[in-house]
């Protein structure tokens, strides 16, 4: 049992490692954003998402959950303490800042813009 579990984190690790590599080789964004098309948190925060991408030109990298196991294992290592455990999650791959649900606008672009955020701050009525 114990080597089982060893061997899949492991396999888990080999897996997430080929994952940031390919990121790297398609200059892919560095901003991942966790979602889902059922998640209500989720579908509130596309204006949000919508107007930095307009406004700042920033990208994203949308990973659904629930049609891609593999991109449930991704959040899973990235979330490795399990401290969010809900969507939508986005994770900031060069500062390695994350929002674990829901946020306000400022908080958001913070975040994109490699600066410190609340990783829990909610959203006020600006969605």
């Amino acid at each position: 049992m114990i080597w089982e579990k060893n061997y899949s984190a492991r396999k888990r690790n080999k897996i997430n490692s080929l994952f940031f590599l390919n990121l790297k080789k398609k200059k892919l964004p560095h901003l991942l954003a966790f979602h889902s098309e059922d998640c209500e948190y989720c579908n509130s925060m596309e204006p949000l998402l919508k107007k930095l991408k307009d406004e700042e030109g920033i990208e994203f990298l949308k990973l659904e959950m629930y049609e891609n196991s593999y991109n449930f294992e991704l959040l899973q290592q990235l979330d490795y303490n399990n401290l969010c455990g809900g969507l939508p999650y986005y994770y900031n791959l060069k500062t390695h800042y994350n929002i674990c649900g829901a946020t306000t606008y400022h908080n958001l672009r913070k975040w994109a813009f490699d600066k410190k955020c609340n990783p829990n701050e909610p959203p006020n009525n600006e969605i």
